[in-house]
Formats: structure tokens, sequence, C-alpha cells
């Protein structure tokens, strides 16, 4: 049994356990004491502490707040349990950080940020890489730090036996993590990992922090992120439900709720187009519905892709996955999008705002309860001199059909519709400024590469629909 070693014990010191009773339902049984050496004993000091003990009363008198509780099949002598610290690995949510206390090593997702800081209330901050050891740290102290959805690491048997496949409170990562690229883990919610290993969860229950930390981390994380509604408390904005269910959220919240969402993507078609086009099919549906399906079980799409006017393109002026209006699944309209191409376009300007109407005017909005959007991606504005000073604009009075930039906005604007413009390069900063004036739901990104409209959107949505998960701490 791995243990960590401390310096300044005596011979003969003895410290007390519980032990626990497993063949009825965890009561607590009779104390014992476990006999240590000093090369046996592991000692598990409060954060920073530096403590060295003259006596065994005095080292009794320091861990006794601390006390974890051993299972009977530990042997009890000198090379048995002495303070084994418990906890392999301890998740943070938002960082992706784990703490393997096993080895007492810090690990890390690949392709997050790699270094740690640990920082207690009123502490000293500690600067952590992957890989790098530290000292250790009570169990209480860790598991009150970590908060909601507090999870361990522990290594995955295999895919065939996973025991994620089993058991509501493990989840398989996928992810490979540093130090330890090789090799596959699960993550174990805190007491059914410590269950898992015949070990009662190893906080002391006398202490209020602990116990006040027992009721939090088995809680879902997702947290109502609407800036007004509440009751006040920091508690009252989390979901009250257990950790990783799989039914919508619950919150005690007094706005509006939502319960389904709208999504009409724009989408210039021609020549440049194509890497977003190709995004939108293999990647941003299926990370909205992620993300959206954690908070409503209704989403639908609809999608509307344009050019340009004749003579500017022959092809089509809009072309849309109905042309009535209704909407679809996430499988229907990557299927659609499956179909188009990218190319064409003609002069600068395209027919951004034949576009913009279709949207707002044909699409079958739903009213009640619902979240409107309009994705428009471009990276070329409207015809008009409005837009582009009538340079390289084929029609430079606007637009031939007469639609303009303030009929668009009053629909939109009479509908609710959120407008996001994903804007790419500078082609397209006159028209944000624009359309800025008059659409009171406006809110553009720039796109710096196709990834950014799937991860950029879904932020929003995620903001939107009101609820992420995040650690408790990250709040307050």
């Amino acid at each position: 049994m791995k243990v960590f070693k401390a310096s300044n014990i005596g011979e003969g010191v003895s410290v007390p356990y519980k032990n626990i009773d497993f063949s009825t339902n965890m009561r607590l049984a009779s104390a014992f004491t476990v006999p240590i050496k000093d090369e046996d004993h592991a000692i598990m000091p409060k954060n920073g502490c530096t403590s060295t003990f003259e006596s065994s009363a005095d080292f009794d008198a320091h861990i006794s707040a601390n006390l974890h509780k051993a299972p009977p099949s530990n042997p009890r002598t000198s090379n048995g349990i002495a303070r084994l610290h418990l906890i392999e690995a301890v998740r943070s949510i938002n960082t992706q950080i784990h703490r393997n206390k096993e080895k007492n090593v810090w690990a890390s997702a690949l392709g997050h940020s790699a270094q740690i800081v640990v920082q207690d209330t009123g502490a000293t901050a500690r600067l952590y890489d992957a890989g790098e050891s530290c000292r250790p740290e009570t169990c209480s102290i860790a598991c009150t730090r970590r908060g909601r959805v507090h999870a361990h690491l522990k290594e995955c048997p295999g895919l065939s036996t996973c025991p994620a496949k089993m058991y509501p409170y493990v989840r398989h990562s996928d992810e490979t993590w540093e130090p330890y690229p090789t090799k596959k883990f699960d993550l174990w919610l805190c007491q059914n990992y410590w269950h898992s290993l015949d070990w009662e969860q190893p906080l002391d229950l006398s202490d209020k922090t602990a116990r006040d930390a027992v009721q939090l981390i088995s809680k879902c994380s997702f947290v109502c992120a609407h800036s007004n509604g509440h009751l006040g408390e920091v508690e009252h904005r989390f979901c009250s439900k257990e950790a990783w269910h799989t039914d919508q959220h619950a919150f005690d919240c007094k706005h509006p709720v939502v319960s389904k969402l709208d999504i009409v993507f724009v989408c210039d078609t021609t020549g440049s187009m194509g890497g977003y086009m190709n995004e939108i099919k293999t990647n941003t549906c299926q990370r909205i519905m992620n993300t959206a399906t954690k908070v409503v079980n209704d989403v639908q799409f609809r999608f509307v892709a344009y050019r340009d006017h004749p003579p500017q393109d022959s092809t089509y002026v809009i072309k849309t996955s109905n042309a009535a209006g209704e909407f679809c699944n996430a499988t229907q309209l990557q299927a659609f999008v499956a179909t188009l191409d990218a190319s064409g376009g003609g002069d600068g300007p395209e027919s951004v705002l034949d576009g913009l109407w279709d949207a707002g005017v044909t699409s079958k909005w739903r009213d009640t309860d619902t979240l409107k959007y309009v994705i428009h991606i471009a990276d070329a504005p409207p015809h008009g001199r409005l837009y582009t000073n009538g340079s390289g604009d084929g029609f430079p009075e606007g637009c031939p059909c007469g639609i303009t930039i303030e009929r668009i906005a009053t629909v939109l604007n009479k509908k609710e519709i959120r407008y996001k413009p994903m804007k790419i390069g500078s082609g397209v900063n006159t028209m944000a400024t624009i359309f800025r004036k008059h659409i009171t739901q406006y809110e553009e990104s720039d796109l710096s590469g196709t990834l950014d409209l799937t991860n950029k959107f879904v932020g929003i949505l995620a903001r939107d629909l009101q609820v992420k998960e995040m650690d408790v701490h990250e709040i307050k």
C-alpha cells in the first residue's frame, strides 16, 4: 500500500481509526489503534503545514480533527495503514484538471492548460505543472475546495468491461491525461469511488465544513446564469438534482423557462465559403444538440443559402432547406447542407438581404417558450452604396428586390429573434455597423477560422440557455 512518509514521528506512536462494518449498511463499528513507525507513517498535514512533533500527544492533537476510517480488510500492523492520504484524483469541471493523489502528482487533460493554481481562502497560491508532485492535504480540504460533481480518476479496465456501461455514477473519459498518455481513465463520483474500494467516504463528519461538502459534492454543477430571478443565495442558482442526471435540470428561478429552440442558418454559399459549410455539416449541428439538449428537448433547424442576383450569379438567389418555411431536425439539416457546394458569386456584394428576409418572414417560428436565432455567416456585404460605396457593386442602388434592413429588422424585432452575425474578414464591418443600429437583439462574432463558427455560437447558446457547468467556488 502506498503511503506518504513523514519524519519526526517517534517509535510507538498510535493513530486512532474507526473500523467500518460493510455487512451492516456502512455503520461505524468499534474503534482500534494502529501502532506505527516513522518509516511507515503517512501524515496528511493541512495546506502549507510545516509542523513537527516532539511527542505522541502533540501528534495526536495535530491530526485528531482529520480521522480517516479504515476498512476491516486492511492489516492493523505497522506495515499496514497509517494515515493514508486517500484521494487519487480530484476533478476540476472548468479547467479539466485532476489531482492524482495516489502518487501525489497532478494530471491534466491533454490540450488543456497544464498549469494548476491551488489557492484556498486566505492561503498562498501554489503553482504546479502536470506530472509535478505536491504536498499532501486532507481529504476534507480537497473535497471542500472542489465542490460539486467531485469525481476521481480510476484506470478503466477496458471498454468491454467499462463500469460506465453499468453505473450512472461513472463516466468514461476519452481524453488523454498527462502524465499518463497511454492510460485510459474513468471518472467516478466521490462517494461511489470510495465504496468501490470498500472505504467509507473519507470526510470527518464532526466538522461542519466537511458535512456541508458531503451535501454538495454529489450534486449537479449546472448553474443558472440569468442575471436576475434568484432568491439571493448562491446555492439557489444551481440545479437541485444529483450529479450527472440524464433528465432536464431543475432550477429554483423566477424568470421565464425556455423549452424549445428554433435556429435558422443564413449562409453565403459562394466560392469562399466551402470550409464553413462543411463545418456546419460535420460539427456545428451536433455540438448545438449536445449543448441544447441538456436544457431543452425540442430543437429544430432551417437553412437559407444565398448567392446573388443574375447576371452576377445564374444559379440561385436563395436556396432553402424547406421553401414553405418548415423546420427540420439536425440530421435532415446536415443532409441538406451536404447537397450544397460553394461556388459562383459574381461581384463582391451578395444577396444578403434576400437571405435574411426569407429567414425572418418565411420561417415558421414558434412563439411560446422558444429561443429563436438567426445565425448569419458572411464574408461579403449586401448590395447598395450604403454598404459598398458603389465600388465593385453590380447593383449600387441596392437589392433588386427592394428589400431593406429596416424591413428585415422590423420582423426580427417583433418576433424577438436573436440575430447572431458571424463575420469573416473586414468586408462586412460596414454592414455590421448599420445592422446593429436597427436590430434589437444583435450580437456579432468575428471568425478567424472554421472551428470558430461552432465554438463561438455554442458558447453564446450555452449562456443564453441560462445554464452552464461550473465549479461552485468560481461564482463566489
